[in-house]
């Protein structure tokens, strides 16, 4: 890099840059705001704070930690599904419609989902808040499946939300319907949204 002129300042010599020394520094302090914003913004879209939360049930808690919670809400049944999958709920008997299944990956909480009362009433009720709330889904899924007593069709419809999916799905069986909500974080298990 050439600097220029030596100029005399205070009774001190300092160099004064050429006006190429000049363009070239400037270039370089732009780069350098450009990386730092680019390592800000990547460090925003990390940060676990911002993962889904839905009462104390946070991204990231342990399996056992999330059975604690679960003491004080009252379910009548916390059934262990799997190693990586929690399904509590009420009594169908009570109506409370109340379920929730929690989906561990390596022990910890990556995915929440809730089932709400089933109707296209509720399903078009929440399409709208999530339309209001996050804008249009980045992805819609339309399906139809053949099963042993039926048809299923399903409706899928997914939002981004601070590095998080959220999720609303809807099947309608030969003999009922199904309306869930679901809360999914990026882990090392599966790719988010599931299928």
């Amino acid at each position: 890099m050439q600097w220029g002129s030596v100029v005399k300042f205070a009774g001190n010599f300092i160099t004064r840059p050429n006006a190429a020394t000049i363009v070239k520094l400037q270039q370089e302090d732009a780069m350098r705001s450009r990386i730092l914003y680019c390592l800000a913004a990547a460090a925003l879209a990390c940060r676990t704070g911002e993962a889904f939360e839905i009462g104390e049930f946070k991204t990231g808690i342990s399996r056992d930690r999330a059975k604690q919670l679960l003491a004080n809400w009252n379910f009548d049944q916390v059934i262990d599904a799997s190693d990586d999958t929690l399904i509590v709920q009420d009594l169908p008997e009570k109506r409370t419609n109340r379920q929730w299944r929690l989906i561990f990956c390596n022990d910890k909480l990556s995915a929440f989902d809730q089932a709400l009362a089933p109707s296209l009433k509720n399903l078009i009720t929440s399409t709208n808040n999530y339309v209001k709330n996050y804008g249009q889904p980045f992805k819609v899924d339309a399906n139809n499946h053949v099963l042993s007593n039926g048809e299923k069709q399903t409706l899928s419809m997914f939002w981004r939300v601070r590095g998080d999916i959220v999720g609303l799905r809807y099947f309608a069986y030969p003999n009922g319907e199904d309306l869930l909500v679901t809360f999914e974080s990026a882990n090392t298990c599966w790719q988010i949204p599931r299928p």
